[in-house]
């Protein structure tokens, strides 16, 4: 006959206090620990949900870039390649590698993947089986999920339904009556006896190292959860490198396209003439090629990195720009 439920019937008077302060101490701990687990894992999707707005936020800059792209290699690189075509006998060779180039890949950044806390076996158990609610007859039943077997020896938690309540009935109250026990009738008045006077039982102990684990538990899941705050924080200062890289490069290119179309539009105002149009020929092709360079800079590795080259490539068009201004 199982004894070790009909503790939480007899109460503290007989099972002794070491009992009943186990399973308080251990059933609060278990709800205590739930409560911390959800807790952080509110404060992580808070803050993975920003972090997606701001994935969001990049590639949006990225998509407005890739369509100033796309009107620059429309307005200015084919305008310059229609006219060397037009003029082939007339200009030279190294003239037509102004059009020259390769086209810049899209670019989109994805978030992280969200850290799921089932994956990190937290809330598992007993933990797991007082999710719906935070007071004694959750922990009861945490127990007798976690502990409890029928009088075939299958685990409760194995079986579903109005069969688990009975099993879980005649496991409070010591085995089915055919053993000599109370049955699920005894183990109802227990479970009722248990949530009315809050008493305890002989398992208090086992549940008070469970509670214990639990604790240890979401201390764990706590440092985790941080941790993985922290690389989202690192990866949006990468987001945020990128989107401003994206809106300087969109400003220089924006810019270049102006001035490249100007320098067209003088260079295809009358027929071209080679002795007389040369200089309105090299000014066009300088600025063409400023804009083909900056069209197809790169932005990042892939991992949000940004690239080194391009930084060159900006400060190089930047002094450009202020000579310009100056002179």
């Amino acid at each position: 006959m199982q004894v070790v439920p009909l503790a939480g019937l007899v109460g503290s008077g007989l099972v002794g206090v070491t009992g009943a302060a186990g399973v308080t101490v251990g059933g609060f701990n278990y709800v205590r620990a739930l409560r911390q687990i959800r807790a952080d894992q509110r404060r992580y999707d808070r803050r993975h949900a920003e972090h997606r707005s701001r994935v969001s936020r990049t590639n949006k800059a990225l998509r407005s870039y890739g369509r100033l792209q796309e009107r620059a290699h429309h307005d200015v690189i084919l305008r310059m390649k229609a006219f060397l075509e037009r003029n082939g006998a007339q200009v030279r060779a190294a003239d037509h590698l102004v059009v020259d180039g390769v086209e810049p890949p899209a670019l989109s950044v994805a978030p992280v993947a969200k850290f799921d806390v089932n994956a990190g076996g937290w809330a598992r158990g007993a933990v797991k089986a007082v999710a719906a609610g935070t007071g004694t007859a959750e922990v009861i039943k945490a127990v007798v999920l976690r502990f409890g077997k029928a009088s075939t020896g299958r685990p409760v938690s194995a079986l579903s339904g109005i069969a688990q309540k009975n099993a879980g009935d005649s496991w409070l109250g010591g085995g089915p009556l055919s053993t000599g026990a109370g049955g699920k009738a005894l183990g109802n008045k227990v479970r009722i006896a248990m949530v009315g006077s809050a008493a305890a039982f002989s398992a208090g102990l086992t549940t008070l190292e469970e509670g214990s684990l639990a604790h240890s538990q979401a201390a764990e899941h706590h440092q985790i959860i941080s941790a993985r705050i922290g690389e989202l924080q690192l990866q949006d200062e990468l987001l945020r490198g990128v989107r401003l890289r994206a809106e300087e490069l969109g400003d220089f290119l924006a810019e270049h396209m102006t001035r490249a179309a100007a320098a067209l539009d003088v260079l295809e105002s009358e027929p071209f003439n080679p002795a007389e149009h040369r200089d309105r020929l090299d000014a066009a092709r300088h600025l063409v090629v400023g804009v083909q360079q900056i069209r197809t800079a790169p932005i990042s590795d892939g991992k949000c990195r940004l690239d080194p080259t391009t930084e060159h490539l900006i400060i190089k068009y930047r002094r450009a720009c202020e000579d310009n201004s100056d002179a």
